[in-house]
């Protein structure tokens, strides 16, 4: 079964036939759950532990540093 890329019908829209395509979460999606759980179980060998333990300053400059 072929997982399309985005809309396939000439319409524009995700099919011809009315109906949706399944499509997997996107990348954010998939950093918030893992965020989340790293937070809730704070292991002892991840980064994000570490920085959960530093507070929000480093959390920020943490988040400048990637959007740069």
């Amino acid at each position: 079964m072929a997982k399309p890329n985005g809309p396939t019908c000439h319409l524009g829209m995700q099919s011809c036939f009315g109906e949706k395509n399944i499509s997997k979460p996107s990348i954010f999606t998939q950093l918030e759950t893992l965020i989340t759980q790293r937070y809730q179980e704070r292991p002892t060998n991840s980064y994000v532990t570490k920085l959960f333990t530093a507070g929000s300053n480093r959390i920020a400059q943490k988040v400048g540093e990637e959007g740069v």
